[in-house]
């Protein structure tokens, strides 16, 4: 195990379990491939690299605090975008975005440990819908 500074950003879905109670299986496979297609695509753009796929969310890492703003920024345009488009409620979805940065633990098989995870995580769980949120590391 080695010690490493990382940025990392935590990607959830608003009211995930709620919403998906009211989707179809199909609804909810394309929403999930929208999430995934429109995260993967927002990170790529701004360098970083999705770590974990966490079921209605992901956790990301980039090389610097302005590529995750960025990202954050970007991912929540594609976000409101994508629901613009939509004439099924239950596939729009909205998305909590919290960064922070800081010493992590880097395990054997690259799974990211350590505070700045846990805070990335509780960040984005007082987001609101559209926004990204971050520590004070990050400003």
């Amino acid at each position: 195990m080695a010690r490493e500074t990382k940025v990392v950003m935590f990607t959830d879905e608003v009211d995930s379990t709620g919403r998906n109670d009211s989707r179809t299986h199909d609804e909810k496979t394309k929403v999930a491939e929208a999430q995934f297609k429109l995260t993967d695509g927002a990170v790529r753009w701004c360098h970083g690299e999705i770590l974990k796929d966490n079921g209605d969310g992901y956790f990301v890492e980039f090389p610097s605090c302005a590529d995750a703003v960025m990202c954050g920024h970007v991912l929540q345009k594609m976000v409101t975008e994508h629901n613009q488009a939509q004439t099924n409620d239950l596939l729009k979805f909205d998305l909590h975005i919290g960064i922070d940065s800081g010493d992590l633990t880097v395990l054997e098989n690259d799974e990211l440990r350590g505070t700045p995870a846990a805070r990335a995580s509780r960040i984005s769980g007082k987001c609101l819908a559209g926004e990204v949120y971050f520590s004070s590391k990050i400003a």
